[in-house]
């Protein structure tokens, strides 16, 4: 490992440390401000809350860190939990049945979108964007703007989806530490994780190196689709509803959860486990604001004020990085 490298490593650690260290500040002061914060029933809550946004925030964090962003996952989230509930409700398909279908079916709109962006050589904030307007109108069509509700919930599907499991938590909330602990693995200790840092990092070295970026890519944007599948099994066994304004928001949502969390906006930087402490971090926030009786459109611009103050920091932190090693170097 080279100096570097080294350097390198040391400073996404601190990163995670500091940004650990931040939420566990806010915790307690939130406790302070708002005694029903610390409650173990709304910790809970919390946690409940974030599980989706994790799940997929684990997939942009993915993408980001390769150098592109999806804005897409919202509007496919809506649109493949209209996809599960129109199979269930009005076709009479299996709940286990649909809910692969649509991670598979996700998985297919990640990876046409990563086509767009390598080999139809569009930006990925404008494939993503079409994408985006696309599935908006595909579930609407298909949902013919009005929600669908689950008729049968004492089955299986809905029941363990819903259901809890050690110290009360929820099952999705298990879901979420199998996606992260798997995400943390693949990222941090893979040759296709490391290529995908390199592929983020600097995409004209990495295919000097026999990186082949375009595939890396490819696969980042399909495990975000797929994600995206996931949490609308989830999402449709939880509550047993597919409103038709699902997702609406959830991309930035994600995005904010990974820049919080220390991913670079520019590629090449960034970790799962900073990003499920950005995740839980924003759903503190929002919940300790509401809890200290502050109106709720103020989380948004509580939210939005924390990550202009991450990315300036970032910015920040990028300049006084370069100019140490400019006077290093010289």
């Amino acid at each position: 490992m080279d100096i570097s490298t080294s350097l390198t490593n040391r400073l996404i650690a601190t990163r995670d440390l500091g940004i650990a260290i931040a939420a566990s500040l806010t915790f307690i002061v939130l406790s302070i401000a708002a005694p029903r914060f610390a409650s173990a029933q709304n910790v809970l809550a919390i946690v409940r809350e974030a599980s989706l946004l994790c799940i997929v925030s684990a997939g942009v964090t993915c993408l980001l860190i390769a150098g592109e962003l999806d804005l897409s996952v919202g509007a496919n989230f809506g649109f493949l939990l209209t996809c599960i509930a129109f199979m269930t409700v009005l076709h009479g398909v299996d709940p286990w049945v649909a809910g692969v279908i649509v991670i598979f079916l996700g998985t297919a709109v990640g990876v046409v979108n990563g086509l767009l962006v390598t080999q139809v050589k569009l930006q990925s904030f404008i494939a993503t964007l079409g994408s985006m307007a696309i599935l908006r109108g595909a579930a609407n069509i298909i949902s013919g703007g009005y929600p669908v509700s689950a008729r049968d919930e004492n089955r299986t599907f809905y029941r363990w989806i819903g259901g809890h499991w050690l110290w009360r938590l929820p099952n999705v909330s298990l879901a979420m530490a199998v996606v992260l602990i798997a995400g943390g693995i693949f990222l941090g200790r893979t040759r296709f994780g490391a290529a995908i840092y390199a592929t983020g990092g600097d995409s004209e070295a990495a295919r000097c190196n026999g990186i082949d970026t375009a595939r890396v890519k490819v696969i980042c944007f399909a495990i975000t689709g797929g994600l995206c599948g996931l949490i609308a099994m989830l999402m449709f066994g939880w509550i047993g509803l597919a409103p038709n304004n699902a997702g609406t928001g959830f991309e930035l949502k994600t995005i904010a959860a990974a820049v919080v969390g220390g991913t670079g906006l520019f590629g090449g930087r960034g970790t799962i486990w900073g990003t499920f402490v950005g995740a839980l971090f924003l759903g503190m926030l929002t919940n300790g604001l509401i809890l200290m009786g502050v109106p709720q459109f103020w989380d948004g611009i509580a939210a939005g004020t924390l990550i202009l103050c991450v990315a300036a920091l970032d910015q920040l932190a990028r300049r006084t990085a370069a100019l140490m090693s400019r006077r290093s170097a010289a």
